[in-house]
């Protein structure tokens, strides 16, 4: 097991960000944040404990945490990393999430990546390269002085330089890179469509793939089953239902996609420990 680095700071603001104008070659290590890692030169390998891949000037990648991860033949490598929790971080995903390429960059690709061997990478142009190094800099400056409004400052640089790398996957090429895009706007049409009766047959036509690799692909994502994967979505959005109070508890059934009160009851028991009267 690698050793645990992180880069965020212990005053409790989820961000931090490091500039290398030279990265060595570097040991397995992990983080409790996820880190995003943007190429700016040279090259090198990229590794994990389930596989190495070659990187060079433009490749950006997400790390999740706990995922270690290193670099070997390095020549010259040069790399802007930003490390985040949004949790600590006054940031509302909900806007990004509806981008294509969000889904793909930040939970997909990582997660597959040692099945589709790095293929779903986003490249950026020489210009975005640039850009977000800019944006780079103006960060690792606000989080040295932190002086007063730092916090949105840096918040504010992190979504620009998501947005940049999430639109990667609108020019994106390859099969691996299509087939994750179509995998997130069903993932993002599940959302949406949650009240709704689902099975495994139908979401494998709106993913245009076939049952048994729509099943793959989710065992790979989430490590469950396409319908366990609604199932808990579904949970999640029904205990947020019931903190925000004032709907009966059948109604929220209905609403979250369980049209049996009795059945809604007994997974929501057995997922959270109480039954959906008792939450609070």
């Amino acid at each position: 097991m690698g050793v645990a680095v992180n880069l965020l700071t212990a005053d409790g603001f989820g961000l931090g960000c490091n500039i290398l104008q030279r990265q060595d070659d570097m040991d397995l290590h992990w983080h409790d944040n996820i880190e995003l890692t943007v190429v700016t030169g040279g090259t090198g390998q990229h590794c994990t404990d389930q596989g190495s891949w070659p990187i060079e000037r433009g490749d950006a990648f997400v790390i999740p945490p706990g995922m270690e991860h290193g670099y070997t033949q390095t020549q010259d490598l040069a790399l802007v990393n930003i490390g985040y929790q949004p949790d600590r971080l006054a940031l509302s995903l909900a806007q990004l999430q509806r981008l294509p390429g969000f889904q793909v960059f930040v939970n997909l690709e990582p997660r597959l990546r040692h099945r589709q061997g790095f293929a779903a990478k986003v490249r950026l142009p020489d210009a975005q390269v640039d850009r977000v190094s800019g944006v780079v800099a103006h960060m690792a400056q606000e989080l040295a002085a932190r002086a007063l409004g730092f916090a949105p400052v840096c918040t504010g640089y992190l979504i620009e330089i998501l947005v940049i790398c999430c639109r990667g996957y609108s020019v994106a090429s390859g099969p691996a890179a299509a087939s994750l895009l179509v995998l997130a706007r069903l993932l993002e049409w599940i959302d949406g469509h949650l009240p709704e009766p689902m099975d495994v047959a139908s979401l494998a036509r709106r993913a245009r793939c076939s049952r048994a690799t729509l099943q793959r692909r989710f065992a790979d994502c989430f490590d469950c089953s396409p319908m366990a994967y609604v199932t808990e979505l579904r949970l999640q959005r029904a205990r947020a239902c019931l903190e925000g109070g004032g709907v009966s508890i059948a109604e929220v059934g209905r609403r979250c996609g369980f049209t049996d009160a009795a059945y809604f009851s007994r997974r929501f028991a057995a997922r959270f420990g109480c039954a959906p009267r008792d939450w609070s």
